[in-house]
């Protein structure tokens, strides 16, 4: 993700696990690192990445097993 008024390559500030639509997704901010630019430590956009449900048969079960 670039920069869009340096077009320098951002670095992702925050990486959080979050609902989005009900949808289970990873949230990254990317900020700007660039000292010359107007955006400097400015977050300029958002992705929502969503993660894929797995449906484990294999997983332990914690309920009644000793």
């Amino acid at each position: 993700m670039k920069c869009p008024l340096c077009n320098i390559e951002c670095f992702i500030s925050e990486g959080k696990l979050v609902e989005n639509n009900g949808v289970v997704s990873m949230r990254h901010k990317f900020t700007c690192w660039n000292k010359n630019c107007a955006n400097y430590n400015k977050v300029v956009a958002t992705t929502y990445d969503p993660l894929p449900v797995v449906q484990d048969n294999e997983a332990p079960s914690e309920v009644g097993e000793s």
